[in-house]
């Protein structure tokens, strides 16, 4: 998540940490969650939920994570 606020607030989006959640700007949370429940032992799945109201700033806010998580693949294939 630490990777995430850096790379949002270099976009202009006000963010802060506080109790484990991503704030960004007035209205929107960014959380990471873990699926402990998968097959095999591992670590399970991990997701980041969104929440906030739909409107432009949400698509900018989810836009800029998607490319993130898209660049840290890219960059470090399994």
């Amino acid at each position: 998540m630490a990777n995430f606020k850096q790379f949002l607030a270099n976009k202009g989006i006000q963010v802060e940490f506080p109790r484990g959640a991503l704030r960004c700007g007035e209205y929107f949370t960014l959380r990471k969650v873990t699926n402990a429940s998968q097959k095999g032992g591992g670590s399970g799945t991990q997701q980041v939920v969104i929440e906030g109201p739909l409107c432009e700033d949400y698509y900018k806010i989810s836009g800029s994570i998607v490319f993130t998580i898209l660049f840290v693949i890219i960059e470090k294939p399994c």
